[in-house]
């Protein structure tokens, strides 16, 4: 019996070690500290505990204090109330004690305000002093001032020979420190054309020093301004938008506004390409477009503004545009006719692939469609033919266009336009240099 009663023992004993162990083994606490005090966010539950926190005292520390309660494995929380104050409440929640031998088995628990952080000869109790904390409890301060720092301690209440040590839930809530955190995003309308520059606003409430306004489309990140407003151009058809802010606050360090789909009415509008023409000459444009309703501008040397395919003769380089609308939207488009005074036959070019002036561009030749272009080197050998010259076709410096690289020297051109109204060729020299 007497061995029995030793084996329980020991069995009892090698627990006792172990869980002490397993308690001891935590590390203390940050919040031991009041300079690591914990901020308490509304709404927010934390775990916390007290294990192996000490009293720190001295002169002014923060432990330094004999009223209310006497400090045993104290721990510090922080909050920050509102534009109003109000009533606090703190809801302790979870409560498991260590229950040590010698150790004491309830939480106690106050708030002060401190006009210097952390300065025990600055402390001022607000409220009630809390003891006997064993079980869920809801803690409640009343009348707290706005925009103030307060300091709640949390305390294991003295036993034979040591303060209570366990672990919690603390949840902060209440008038004094609810906040309302949102940011609210608006436009002035959701339906807009595709060429419309469309105002986004983001009206931030409750957040400290906003910044970075980081602008989602589609739940993509589009852009992130630094101020509340962003201008939009060409967003696509039923986009989402909604914006993100940062925010210096602990508590809400981002927040994300309401989201917005906008309509972008668009239509198909071409002007045509870029053209050419010889002064005295006459084009026709290839406009194209899906809306109901068209015209160009200016009206100078055309045809007809409201026919797609007029046809112009201006006497110098004009930009024709586009116009189409469907009645609530217009949307343009342009193409610039270049007039050439005559044909400007360049003189050199150097086809080196430096992308300058590697071929031999004539101005103006896309109006001679039917142009048949002879380039010959001094000893008279064809070394490049071709129909209807333009950029595309233009002589790069190779024979036929394909073949080995000419060597640098003068070439003979002769250039037939065969428009009917020149019949002399064109003839001349052209360097070409690398």
């Amino acid at each position: 019996m007497i061995l029995e009663n030793s084996n329980i023992f020991s069995w009892w004993l090698t627990c006792l070690v172990i869980a002490t162990l397993s308690f001891t083994a935590i590390a203390q606490p940050a919040n031991n500290r009041c300079e690591n005090a914990l901020r308490l966010c509304p709404q927010q539950t934390v775990s916390a505990n007290n294990l192996d926190a000490n009293v720190i005292t001295c002169a002014g520390c923060e432990d330094d204090f004999n009223f209310c309660i006497n400090p045993n494995s104290t721990i510090w929380f922080t909050l920050q109330t509102n534009d109003n104050g109000g009533n606090l409440n703190i809801s302790i929640t979870n409560l498991v004690f260590m229950n040590l031998p010698g150790q004491g088995n309830a939480f106690e628990a106050t708030l002060f305000e401190a006009s210097l952080p952390c300065a025990a000869n600055s402390y001022v109790q607000h409220g009630d002093c809390f003891e006997g904390i064993q079980a869920n409890s809801n803690l409640q301060f009343l009348n707290l001032a706005a925009n103030t720092t307060y300091y709640l301690v949390i305390n294991g209440e003295m036993g034979t020979n040591q303060g209570a040590q366990g672990s919690f839930n603390i949840t902060a809530s209440g008038s004094a420190v609810t906040q309302s955190s949102f940011v609210f995003l608006s436009t002035d309308t959701t339906v807009v054309c595709t060429q419309d520059v469309t105002t986004f606003i983001a009206t931030v409430n409750d957040c400290d020093d906003p910044s970075d306004f980081t602008w989602f489309v589609n739940d993509s990140i589009y852009t992130i301004t630094q101020v509340n407003a962003w201008e939009s151009i060409g967003i696509p058809d039923g986009a989402v938008v909604r914006v993100e802010v940062t925010c210096d606050d602990p508590c809400f360090p981002n927040l994300g506004s309401n989201s917005i789909e906008m309509e972008v009415i668009s239509f198909f509008v071409d002007a045509g390409e870029d053209e050419e023409i010889i002064a005295g000459e006459e084009l026709q444009l290839s406009g194209n477009t899906d809306a109901p309703d068209f015209f160009w501008l200016p009206d100078i040397a055309i045809s007809n503004t409201n026919s797609l395919q007029p046809v112009v003769s201006p006497s110098t380089t004009t930009i024709y545009t586009l116009h189409a609308t469907d009645g609530f939207c217009t949307q343009t488009d342009f193409v610039t006719i270049t007039v050439i005074s005559e044909l400007e036959i360049p003189n050199t070019f150097s086809p080196n692939g430096d992308g300058i002036n590697d071929t031999w561009v004539i101005p103006g030749m896309v109006s001679f469609p039917n142009t048949l272009v002879r380039i010959y080197n001094r000893w008279g050998q064809l070394v490049f033919q071709t129909t209807g010259y333009n950029p595309e076709k233009a002589w790069n410096g190779k024979m036929n266009n394909t073949g080995r690289d000419l060597a640098p020297s003068a070439y003979y051109y002769v250039i037939e336009l065969r428009d009917g109204n020149n019949s002399d060729p064109l003839k001349g020299v052209i360097s070409l240099v690398r």
